[in-house]
């Protein structure tokens, strides 16, 4: 299973660089290039409101992926780049509308990527107030702090604002990078990549990258995938999973300040993983365990009242779409609330011959689901048969 693991990792990684071919040396602690200025956000229309095995039967293979978003490119036209890549070469040679006034916040409340079912790319969303502007992105994954948004693009990262401005960060010597995790100032960002250009990648590891410049650290030095990493929300550590096919899979803290790892928990990590606002304990959404990050002792086990409590919901676990290797697709990610009190995650379920992922909330206390959305519809294809979660929803 874990070496069926690593095909799907590569497989979602070539679906942000099969739209475009990222150029420059690998190299072990450099990086960076031009970043852009603020310029306006392409426009986009919303969709429709509403790593782990090798592909499933009745997904598609790498090279499928590859047509569709080549015929996906096509039918977009000149708005192609909108839709995948958000800022691309292109849009860094337009002329640039600098900003000097203060930009607004992103604000309080819960984030997620309203995923499109014809490419891979998402719509920002927020489930209440909506957001003011439509903001595209590419996959794989984002995260917002403040006043700051970062998701990945082909060549690097893109930082864009609330009022739909955005800026290219281009990452010299680093590929196929995805899941970034802001730093508690939004400076930099944390994120999985690849420090070779073949494809498929032939290790992952974690990196740190400034957001102003484009440099970055490596943090990671296994020789197999390390991949899912999230910064702690008020200080200088990230947690992240190693995927071993000797060792399993386990969950990592690294401490930036001391430059050496302080954690290890065997059997810990997940593609998905959240850090309280407290810093006291990391959630691992594949086997829904909080594990205490000093320590590492498992603290909460949630799997059997989250199932549970589904049934009250009047939504059942989607038996269709169960991801790959006998992981459940119930629950795929989340995050904590800001007063640590509550969680919010989405699931794959089904209801009144609806399937798709929901939206739920839930107290830690006394669990007892919420859904905050109706069934969102998916390509499943783009997260290689449920695998990992499109819609990773964050709670500011």
């Amino acid at each position: 299973m874990l070496l069926r693991r690593e095909a799907a990792s590569r497989l979602f990684i070539l679906v942000i660089v099969l739209t475009t071919s990222c150029a420059g040396d690998a190299t072990s602690n450099a990086g960076g290039g031009p970043v852009d200025a603020w310029v306006e956000m392409d426009a986009a229309s919303p969709p429709p409101d509403t790593s782990e095995d090798s592909p499933a039967e009745g997904s598609i293979d790498i090279d499928s992926i590859a047509d569709e978003l080549t015929e996906a490119d096509e039918a977009h036209g000149s708005d192609a780049d909108a839709t995948f890549d958000v800022g691309t070469s292109e849009d860094a040679s337009s002329p640039a509308d600098v900003v000097d006034a203060p930009v607004p916040s992103f604000g309080a409340g819960i984030y997620y990527r309203q995923p499109n079912l014809v490419d891979p790319s998402a719509v920002l969303t927020r489930v209440a107030p909506p957001l003011g502007s439509t903001i595209t992105m590419s996959p794989v994954g984002f995260d917002v702090r403040g006043d700051v948004l970062v998701f990945p693009y082909p060549a690097g990262l893109v930082v864009a604002n609330v009022s739909g401005q955005r800026r290219q960060v281009p990452i010299v010597g680093l590929y196929g990078m995805v899941r970034p995790s802001l730093s508690p100032d939004g400076r930099r960002a944390v994120v999985q990549a690849s420090a070779t250009p073949e494809m498929p990648p032939a290790n992952l590891d974690i990196f740190v990258v400034s957001l102003s410049d484009g440099t970055f650290r490596k943090i990671s030095d296994l020789p197999w995938n390390e991949e899912s990493p999230e910064w702690f929300p008020q200080s200088n550590r990230v947690a992240y999973s190693s995927f071993s096919p000797s060792d399993g899979v386990n969950l990592h803290v690294y401490d930036l300040d001391l430059d050496k790892e302080t954690l290890l928990v065997k059997d810990g990590g997940a593609l998905h993983l959240a850090v309280s606002p407290d810093e006291k304990s990391i959630l691992d959404f594949w086997r829904l365990r909080a594990y205490d990050s000093v320590t590492g002792m498992v603290v909460a086990d949630l799997r059997a009242s989250l199932e549970a409590a589904l049934p009250n919901t009047g939504y059942a676990i989607d038996a269709a779409h169960p991801g790959q290797g006998g992981r459940m697709t119930f629950v795929l990610d989340g995050a904590f609330s800001p007063d640590g009190a509550s969680l919010v995650f989405d699931g794959a379920v089904t209801r009144d011959g609806q399937s798709g992922s929901v939206l739920f909330t839930t107290p830690l206390v006394q669990v007892a689901l919420t859904p905050i959305t109706s069934p969102i519809p998916l390509q499943y294809a783009f997260s290689n048969g449920n695998n990992f979660s499109q819609l990773n929803p964050t709670w500011r």
